[in-house]
């Protein structure tokens, strides 16, 4: 402990400590309750007022609002545009397989014919056919003409068959043009389902 020079004891330690320590925060002040209902604060108005945010920014919003626009109307063309081309060459190719399925068929079902393979021919029969003719009745209608050569011509899409025509050169020199109606079968095969 130490002495002023008045000759009082000072205590130079509590002193500044009680000098370093920062005030005691007041309490805040409490309100009386409202008797009425409770009201918006006050908003200042007037210039030189900070709005509490800031506005959106207006430059800019025409230009990508029809970029946007222009992009998805790009993208619907592309997707209206490639479906119907897709669309297209499906149909084209059902169309191709249709006609090449019905020219090997008959193909197979002549050359059958000149070998006098009559079973192999028969199986490219088409049920309503086979259901009408049995496979002796089938070769006994077909043996009357042996077949010397034949030329397979370009097959014709006629609803849900193809009619395929074929000159046919037969052994006792006779010709004959054949209009024969082929069809896509139950199991999804072509077969030779008559002639026209």
């Amino acid at each position: 402990m130490t002495t002023a020079a008045s000759g009082e004891p000072t205590e130079p330690a509590v002193m500044r400590a009680a000098q370093t320590q920062p005030p005691q925060a007041q309490p805040a002040p409490t309100q009386p309750p409202h008797d009425g209902p409770l009201q918006a604060p006050q908003i200042q108005r007037g210039p030189g007022v900070v709005p509490p945010f800031a506005a959106p920014p207006q430059e800019g919003v025409r230009r990508r609002r029809w970029i946007g626009i222009s992009i998805g109307a790009a993208v619907a063309v592309l997707c209206c545009g490639g479906g119907a081309v897709g669309f297209g060459v499906l149909a084209v190719t059902t169309q191709d397989q249709l006609i090449n399925g019905a020219r090997t068929v008959v193909t197979s079902y002549m050359n059958d014919w000149k070998k006098q393979d009559y079973p192999a021919a028969y199986q490219l029969v088409c049920d309503d056919e086979k259901d009408q003719q049995t496979v002796g009745e089938f070769a006994a209608s077909i043996d009357e003409d042996l077949v010397y050569g034949f030329v397979v011509g370009k097959p014709v899409v006629d609803k849900n068959e193809v009619i395929v025509p074929v000159a046919v050169n037969f052994a006792s020199g006779d010709n004959a043009d054949i209009r024969f109606v082929v069809v896509t079968d139950s199991d999804g095969s072509h077969k030779v389902c008559g002639t026209q």
